[in-house]
This record gives C-alpha cells, structure tokens and sequence, in this order.
C-alpha cells in the first residue's frame, strides 16, 4: 500500500511539472506574485513541504538561494500570479489547511 501512495504521489508531482512546464504566463506585463510556503536548511523538509502544498492543488516547488552566511536555503514557492489569485489562494491555504504562507512579488 505505501507504494501504491507514493507512486500516486509522484504521479501528481509530474503533472504538476508537466503543466506548469507547459503554461503561458499569463500575468506577462503585470506584477507577479508567488506564495512562499516554507524556507528550510534541510532539503528534505522544503520536499516534503512542496509535495504537500502541491496535493493541495497549488503546484509548488523548491528553490534555491544562498544566505549572508553563505547557507543553502531552500524555500518553497507557488507559479507566479496575480496580486488577486495569489490572495486568494494564500487566504485558503491559511484559512482552510493552517498552512503559514507569505505572499511575495517576483519580478
């Protein structure tokens, strides 16, 4: 059973790359938000937390930047969208999972 569940996973973080690999940015022109789920030393922690926002329905994924201290910090964030959408979609993250989020313009 923990295989068939993983493999349901990973089915849904491919289609989740694969659509996002494939969308037309929308908000091209216009400022573009991203929620941030999570920033984490421990690249297992920013995984899991992606793979959980992701099977919430927002597709997420971990990105990489490097601190004063020169420490790999990895951080958890959504497609870019619009101010609107991404209250939106961090409002019911909060509202409806707990999930702590941070909306931030990616320009």
């Amino acid at each position: 059973m923990k295989k068939s569940f993983l493999t349901a996973v990973f089915m849904v973080c491919c289609a989740t790359s694969l659509a996002l690999a494939n969308e037309v940015d929308e908000t091209l022109g216009k400022n573009r938000f991203v929620i941030q789920s999570g920033a984490f030393t421990d690249p297992d922690l920013a995984d899991a937390q992606a793979g959980r926002i992701s099977l919430l329905g927002v597709p997420s994924r971990v990105v990489e930047k490097k601190n004063a201290q020169g420490n790999i910090v990895r951080v958890v964030r959504s497609k870019r969208m619009t101010q609107e959408d991404a209250e939106r979609v961090a409002e019911r993250l909060t509202r409806e999972h707990d999930v702590a989020v941070l909306l931030m313009l990616d320009n």
